[in-house]
């Protein structure tokens, strides 16, 4: 009996150990500053622009900009339309709110990634390199042109471990999670 309680603790200090280095490994993402303004208005079908892109990385802007999409359309909460455009100042209120009405979409989300490259993080076993992203968002309705929720979102991998570091694609799909995630209440008002 003696040695089956020892067994018994040995297993769980190994569960929580094994829990402990999990959730240290794995990818961060938080939102700064969300702001969500009630309306009046159902937001049923949203238009997505392509981030505008100031991170250097070329890939930046498509790559995030498809995990949202992607997230979004798994999550069934909106009816999503791609708005294929590059034109200028598509992240202002302004302009947005006359894509969306183009578009038929009752808000528009559109935003800029400022960051996505891959951060050199130094430890006890050297150093290695580890993925970073951030975005700044915004989904601005179409009739009035009001921004009804804004966010930051950074997102970086945790780890205790020095290995091979996750993709940036992979993390940039954790952001559409979290992104996902923060926009569902807005398709419940109304």
């Amino acid at each position: 009996m003696h040695d089956s309680r020892r067994t018994s603790a040995a297993v769980t200090g190994l569960l929580t150990l094994a829990l402990a280095i999990s959730s240290a490994c794995g990818p961060s993402v938080e939102l700064r500053s969300t702001q969500l303004r009630p309306t009046g208005e159902r937001v049923l079908r949203v238009g997505v622009a392509p981030l505008e892109n100031l991170s250097g990385n070329p890939s930046a802007g498509p790559a995030v900009t498809s995990a949202i999409i992607n997230e979004l359309r798994r999550r069934n909460v909106f009816q999503v339309v791609e708005l294929d455009t590059n034109a200028p100042g598509a992240g202002e209120r302004w302009t947005a709110s006359k894509l969306g009405k183009g578009a038929s979409v009752d808000a528009v989300l559109v935003g800029v990634v400022t960051s996505y490259n891959y951060d050199r993080m130094s430890g006890r076993g050297g150093s290695t390199l580890s993925p970073a992203i951030s975005v700044d968002l915004r989904l601005v309705l179409s009739k009035s042109a009001d921004v009804v929720w804004a966010a930051g979102v950074d997102a970086k991998l945790q780890r205790l471990f020095s290995s091979d570091g996750m993709p940036l694609e992979q993390l940039a799909q954790s952001v559409g999670e979290r992104v996902a995630e923060a926009l569902l209440s807005l398709g419940a008002q109304g």
